[in-house]
């Protein structure tokens, strides 16, 4: 009787602390049940972005450029201001110092606007439109060459345009086609690209990073058809639209300035609203995009709101770890695709 009196607290004892023990397991195995699940929803969520990298990728392009429209659009109100301020002076017959520099000064905004970058790349193209692509081109004219006036004999014609000499030989028996496509590869081992317009005459797109650079001088020589022989003759470009150069390089003593000046307004206006416009169409572009993407759960952005007013670096940790963006492995397999 004494050695089960004796022994009767100790299991009592060992009962709970079993007991206790299955509880403490059970407590942890439910922690850790909701770690597992919580690491699995967040797991879910990076493979549903892994498995979209050219939503992410194209995502990534839309916003920059909504970014860079932006800007455009602000650049060109600049460019605007500066360019009635121009034509105010010009009309009330600028002569004197003060009214001569501040048409400098409004010349030098102008350009300055036109030099802003965004990403390392130009927001708006010498001719005042918005870049949206990666390669922007200018197109101009070169005077008297074109593919309507009538071939007597052969000549070959020699240009030599922003450090590149592009050879052509009109052939008096070659049809326009066929010559069009022989000067198409000329000027494109000068980089620069070769269109027809409606009137036969021939428009050739230079890259914009390469109009930036140069003075917009032709060197023409010829055999005497359509231009003369002997010393080549220098001639100036003929933009097909109105650039920057219009306006910075302007002589207001001329005749025709205010035209030039008008010109340049009307185009600014123009490349205003289709800046607009574009930027309307790709911000709702980017923010269907967006919902495709992964979206954290309302807890959650709770905490991180909450964590950036205790702990900022705690709180951009959280983002990262819910949103990731294109990584080595989401690259490599784009590039198989």
């Amino acid at each position: 009787m004494s050695n089960s009196n004796s022994t009767s607290p100790l299991r009592g004892q060992t009962t709970a602390n079993v007991g206790a023990g299955r509880l403490s397991k059970t407590e942890k195995a439910s922690s850790v049940n909701k770690t597992s699940s919580a690491n699995m929803l967040s797991q879910h969520a990076l493979s549903r972005l892994k498995e979209r990298p050219r939503l992410i990728a194209e995502l990534a392009d839309t916003h920059r450029s909504v970014n860079g429209l932006m800007l455009a659009v602000e650049q060109l109100k600049r460019i605007a201001r500066s360019a009635v301020e121009i034509k105010r002076l010009v009309s009330m017959g600028a002569e004197s110092a003060a009214d001569l520099n501040s048409v400098d000064i409004h010349k030098r905004e102008i350009m300055n606007a036109v030099n802003s970058q965004h990403f390392g790349r130009y927001i708006i193209d010498s001719s005042f439109a918005p870049v949206t692509t990666n390669i922007a081109e200018i197109d101009f004219y070169v005077p008297g060459l074109d593919l309507a006036r009538e071939r007597l004999t052969n000549e070959l014609v020699t240009l030599y345009i922003n450090n590149k000499m592009i050879p052509l030989a009109f052939d008096r028996v070659e049809s326009d086609q066929g010559l069009f496509e022989q000067f198409s590869v000329m000027f494109s081992l000068g980089q620069m690209r070769l269109r027809r317009d409606d009137e036969n005459g021939l428009i050739i797109a230079m890259p914009d990073h390469m109009w930036r650079k140069w003075d917009l001088n032709i060197f023409i020589s010829g055999q005497g058809g359509r231009y003369p022989e002997g010393n080549p003759i220098t001639v100036s470009a003929l933009t097909r639209y109105p650039t920057v150069e219009m306006i910075t390089m302007l002589d207001i003593r001329a005749n025709d300035a205010l035209e030039a000046i008008e010109r340049v307004i009307a185009r600014v206006n123009e490349m205003h609203s289709y800046a607009l416009e574009i930027l309307n169409s790709q911000s709702h572009l980017a923010d269907k995009l967006i919902s495709y993407c992964h979206k954290a759960s309302d807890d959650l952005g709770q905490n991180i709101k909450a964590l950036f007013a205790t702990n900022g670096t705690s709180a951009l940790k959280a983002i990262q770890k819910h949103y990731v963006g294109p990584n080595r492995e989401n690259v490599v397999s784009l590039i198989k695709k």
